[in-house]
């Protein structure tokens, strides 16, 4: 069944698991539903990341609190939305206004649709051990670890010391 309203899921930031949702809000038919809406997202923790967009509508009784509870999520157009306008955002718990990705389409204008290409936290990273030893000879290392198989790449090296 499709539900008009704002549909919304959270995502934990490192794991990209689900951690709430899938849910929907009728906040075309009621000012509940909105501040239900908002109760969701003040629910969260800091830093779940949030994609919310609307079908149908999702304007005649959203509440300030609930566009509060948007921009919590760095919204900077939750508040333009019109009747049957189309909306989609992708954002995080504790963004700053503006920080999301989103789109507004008017009434009749097309499908909004929020596009984001995720970039890793880190480019680059280093792991060093405490020293190990003393030792009359190394000959052997052993080392696991994984890699994804989107061309992360990963090295080991040794240094080795003199007394």
């Amino acid at each position: 069944m499709q539900r008009r309203g704002h549909h919304i899921v959270a995502l934990d930031p490192v794991t990209h698991a689900l951690i709430a949702g899938p849910r929907y809000f009728d906040t075309s038919a009621s000012t509940i539903a909105a501040d239900s809406l908002a109760a969701f997202i003040e629910a969260l923790p800091l830093r779940a990341i949030v994609l919310v967009g609307i079908r149908d509508d999702g304007s005649l009784k959203i509440t300030e609190r609930a566009l509060r509870a948007l921009e919590s999520l760095g919204s900077s157009t939750a508040r333009q939305v019109g009747f049957r306008d189309g909306w989609a955002m992708i954002g995080q718990k504790g963004m700053p206004i503006g920080g999301a990705v989103e789109e507004h389409r008017r009434r009749g204008s097309g499908t909004a649709q929020a596009l984001f290409i995720h970039q890793p936290l880190h480019q680059t990273g280093a792991v060093q051990s405490m020293s190990l030893g003393p030792a009359s000879a190394w000959k052997t290392l052993r080392w696991s670890g994984l890699a994804n198989g989107d061309g992360t790449a990963l090295a080991v090296d040794i240094y080795g010391r003199n007394q």
